[in-house]
């Protein structure tokens, strides 16, 4: 008994983050198109602008709903693979750190942060400003 709800408990988280992966990239994929993106072949986001850009979002936004232990254990979790390459792991855990300080700097900016639509181009807005300048790492590091 026990083992099928162990089961059922991990069929559901897998469900929710197919569900949330599927939700962020729709979102970021806006975004993209809106800031022009430096993307690979195929309008990939993969090693990229768009790339840093998505995982900053996802962060932020992650942190901002769920707080920044949730959000820092989801972006780890989500690095934490055999297959990933040390140096894009590097990348993204950077990025995925700047975004969980882009939540904090706009949650103790405006404690109402929560009722300033639309949230989500002002974390758009929060991530280029650190992309512009120079804060994100959009290739992988040695």
């Amino acid at each position: 008994m026990i083992a099928l709800v162990i089961t059922m408990r991990k069929e559901l988280m897998s469900i929710i983050v197919d569900l949330y992966v599927k939700h962020l990239n729709r979102k970021v994929e806006k975004y993209w198109n809106i800031y022009h993106f430096d993307m690979g072949p195929g309008h990939q986001s993969y090693n990229n602008e768009g790339d840093a850009f998505k995982h900053t979002y996802m962060q932020a936004e992650l942190a901002l709903f769920l707080g920044q232990k949730i959000a820092k254990y989801i972006g780890d979790k989500h690095e934490d693979r055999p297959d990933n390459p040390p140096d894009e792991k590097k990348m993204d855990l950077h990025n995925n750190a700047i975004g969980r300080l882009i939540a904090s700097g706009m949650k103790a900016q405006d404690f109402l942060w929560f009722l300033k639509w639309p949230i989500d181009d002002k974390i758009a807005d929060k991530v280029m400003q650190n992309m512009n300048a120079g804060l994100l790492i959009t290739k992988p590091v040695e």
